[in-house]
């Protein structure tokens, strides 16, 4: 209770553990504004006894950086106990990983797996004058869910609010970068955020040690972008994995590049078309 006291701002009340609850509900669905208006007028809060909008957001910051502090808190634990470096998320020196983070058992694909394939591509060429360019025996097979970790990573930026502006300052738009990361395993999902790449990558390396998910393969959705690929690679050097880029990013930038490299637009269509073909089976190397 004296914590909770000295956190207090002049004039701030002690609030009760359901009012903090509905009111971190509220600011998660609307506005600052509109869940201070929510808020006055289902407890019909008299002209003196309303809730000021610096008041709520300020509250509801203060839990959001406490509950922040909690998870750093936990991720750093974790990582030391799994035998991680709490800074880096990297292996510490001297440990010495399972094989079953370091090699995890992962069936390969069978002859029966190989000639199925291949007769779905005999039974799609025999009805078409343009033929498939591969055999299964060139493609990676899709591994079953049970055995894979799915893991969508992605930067969101939003536009740093001042607490005031003066009229006629130019605007200049500052953004604060949050890292989401969504895991799923089977029918479970998990979504962590954090403020910053690396501490977002460390909370979820804590979060797949903790649960036994390293002991399947890995399988990351991206963009494209470079910080992700590059914080993936520092992360993960001891565990095998495999990168997929979204279809929409990677024809976006297909069509970009070939927009530059191709003149005339019914020749870039053309190779375009073509092109998304070897994509579609994941025939991708990036940079």
């Amino acid at each position: 209770m004296d914590d909770m006291a000295q956190s207090l701002q002049p004039k701030e009340r002690v609030c009760s553990t359901g009012y903090m609850e509905l009111s971190c509900r509220l600011c998660t669905k609307l506005s600052y504004r509109n869940a201070t208006e929510m808020i006055n007028l289902f407890q019909h809060r008299d002209a003196g006894e309303t809730v000021k909008l610096r008041t709520l957001s300020d509250s509801v910051e203060r839990v959001g950086e406490q509950i922040s502090a909690r998870l750093e808190e936990m991720t750093q634990k974790v990582l030391k106990m799994y035998g991680f470096d709490s800074e880096t998320g990297r292996p510490m020196e001297g440990v010495c990983l399972s094989a079953s983070i370091t090699a995890p058992a992962i069936p390969e694909k069978t002859e029966a797996d190989i000639q199925a394939v291949d007769i779905i591509i005999d039974s799609a060429n025999a009805s078409r004058d343009e033929k498939i360019p591969f055999t299964a025996e060139e493609l990676d097979m899709e591994v079953s869910p049970l055995e894979c970790v799915y893991v969508s990573i992605d930067d969101v930026g939003v536009k740093h609010q001042k607490d005031s502006r003066s009229q006629g300052t130019e605007k200049n738009a500052k953004y604060v970068e949050n890292t989401v990361i969504h895991i799923q395993y089977g029918q479970n999902t998990y979504a962590l955020t954090a403020c910053g790449m690396k501490n977002a990558m460390k909370a979820m390396l804590a979060f797949l040690v903790f649960n036994g998910l390293l002991q399947n393969r890995l399988v990351f959705f991206t963009d494209g972008a470079r910080n992700i690929k590059s914080s993936i690679e520092e992360m993960f050097p001891f565990h095998p994995y495999t990168v997929i880029l979204d279809w929409y990013h990677l024809k976006k930038k297909c069509q970009e590049l070939l927009s530059m490299a191709v003149k005339g637009k019914d020749m870039r269509n053309k190779t375009l078309e073509k092109l998304l073909r070897i994509l579609w089976v994941g025939d991708v190397k990036t940079r």
